[in-house]
């Protein structure tokens, strides 16, 4: 059975995360092909998630903005006619937001010794090589984000307060107000990375990556993963309507052995959507990140252990990385039972706990999950 599974280095066989967000300073020792991540509301799970998502796009400008967007994390500037435009509040990455002295976020693996880190600027703070690189602005005041991964640089401009409103007194400030962003030449190209939860994802975005494993052999493992929920009675999934292959209209169907006409998808409840999501974005995010919230969302704890198969196998075989993230026992659980069964393919347990400002990681390997399975010791 090893044949059919690829043993490539993972991305991020550790992860040390500091001052990023809530995340003072947080190392887990070693990470799995799929890594569950366990704890109460409110540790950081969720700020790890967003953190692997920052390295993943290793320095790339649109995957911050896309961090902040999501969590409302945005500021209203003028612009040069007089329209206020959102843009990304960057110094929300930042464990104290940063403002007056140099910060830094640091996230990656020191094992590796692969970090991404950024830090929060004046223009006086930088090297002289460095503010050539953006247009010779002289401004000691001038704030800015630095992006460094390797040899690569980034720099994002910071929108500052002035008087009630906010304007861009920053290097490369186009004339509509829209942020300027200066990369050296050898920035390193992103890692695929897509993100699954809290909530059901939508038609539209299972449509996107269904153009992606249509009539292949990944096409067969989304319509198997319906089958935990509705055994053999699956024969086929399709997307129609919408007037188009890319309308935001189409809508998943499923044809059922013994039903004359196919039923939507969502018809057969949440845990099947997300199902069926979770083996699509494994397709698409070959030789990168899933990222999956909330993992126990929709998923019958009685079927818990066949969506961590999919996922564990799927993984396996895409080689794709895994980290999710859940407060339910249940959840956990079925998380055991199907590592402790899977010896080709690691997974790993780590609980996050929180005291004052302090995370720390309990990490749980492959002999111990099936201790947890066993005896349903409390992890969360």
């Amino acid at each position: 059975m090893d044949s059919e599974f690829s043993r490539p280095e993972l991305h991020l066989p550790d992860l040390s995360i500091s001052g990023f967000r809530g995340i003072e300073n947080l190392a887990i020792g070693k990470l799995g092909r799929v890594t569950l991540l366990a704890g109460r509301n409110g540790v950081g799970k969720s700020t790890v998630l967003d953190a692997v998502r920052v390295y993943a796009g290793q320095s790339d400008p649109t995957i911050l903005d896309i961090v902040l967007d999501e969590r409302g994390e945005v500021l209203q500037v003028a612009s040069a006619d007089a329209h206020p435009l959102d843009v990304p509040d960057y110094l929300a990455l930042f464990h104290r937001r940063a403002t007056a002295r140099c910060e830094t976020v640091s996230i990656g693996s020191p094992g590796l010794g692969r970090l991404l880190t950024l830090a929060a600027c004046r223009m006086s703070e930088l090297e002289v090589a460095e503010r050539k690189l953006l247009n010779g602005d002289n401004d000691p005041e001038t704030l800015v984000i630095k992006v460094c991964f390797g040899d690569s640089v980034t720099f994002f401009p910071v929108p500052i307060a002035e008087g009630r409103s906010l304007t861009w007194n920053t290097p490369g400030r186009s004339r509509s107000g829209r942020r300027g962003v200066r990369r050296s030449d050898d920035s390193p190209t992103p890692i695929k990375c897509q993100s699954l939860g809290p909530d059901v994802p939508g038609d539209y975005a299972m449509l996107e990556a269904w153009a992606n494993v249509a009539l292949t052999a990944d096409e067969d493992r989304a319509v198997e993963a319906l089958r935990p929920i509705h055994g053999d009675g699956i024969e086929r999934v399709a997307f129609v309507g919408g007037g188009g292959a890319r309308s935001r209209g189409a809508r998943a169907i499923v044809k059922l052995r013994g039903h004359p006409d196919p039923v939507p998808l969502r018809s057969l409840g949440d845990g099947a959507t997300r199902m069926f999501a979770a083996a699509l974005a494994l397709a698409t995010c070959r030789d990168g990140f899933l990222l999956i919230d909330e993992a126990e969302n929709g998923i019958h704890h009685q079927i818990q252990e066949d969506y961590w198969r999919l996922i564990l196998l799927t993984a396996a075989i895409n080689n794709v990385q895994v980290l999710a993230t859940t407060h339910s026992w249940d959840c956990v659980g079925g998380f055991a039972r199907a590592a402790a069964a899977l010896d080709e393919v690691e997974g790993r347990l780590v609980r996050l706990e929180r005291r004052g400002e302090q995370t720390r990681a309990v990490e749980y390997d492959e002999d111990l999950l099936e201790t947890v399975a066993d005896q349903r010791i409390e992890v969360r």
